[in-house]
C-alpha cells in the first residue's frame, strides 16, 4: 500500500482497510468488463465524430466565405 503521506505512518486498521477497500473495487466480473470496453469505444467514436464535423463545418464555412469574396468582388 502507498503511504499518502511521507511523514504520517498509517496504522495497521487503516492499512487494512485500504487494502480491502481497493481489493473490492479492483474485482469486476467479465460482463462489467466488456461493457465497460463497449462504452468506452462508443465514446472514442462519438469524440472522433463529432471533431470530424465540426472539421467538415469549419470548412463548408470557409468555402462559402470565399464564394461570396468572389461574388462581391466580381463586379456588376
Amino acid at each position: 500500500m502507498i503511504c499518502l503521506y511521507l511523514n504520517e505512518k498509517i496504522t495497521f486498521k487503516r492499512l487494512k482497510r485500504l487494502d480491502r477497500k481497493s481489493i473490492y473495487y479492483a474485482v469486476d466480473t467479465k460482463a462489467q468488463q466488456t461493457l465497460q470496453k463497449q462504452l468506452e469505444c462508443q465514446k472514442v467514436t462519438r469524440q472522433h465524430n463529432r471533431r470530424t464535423k465540426k472539421i467538415l463545418d469549419q470548412e463548408k464555412r470557409y468555402k462559402l466565405h470565399q464564394a461570396k469574396k468572389i461574388q462581391k468582388h466580381k463586379g456588376h
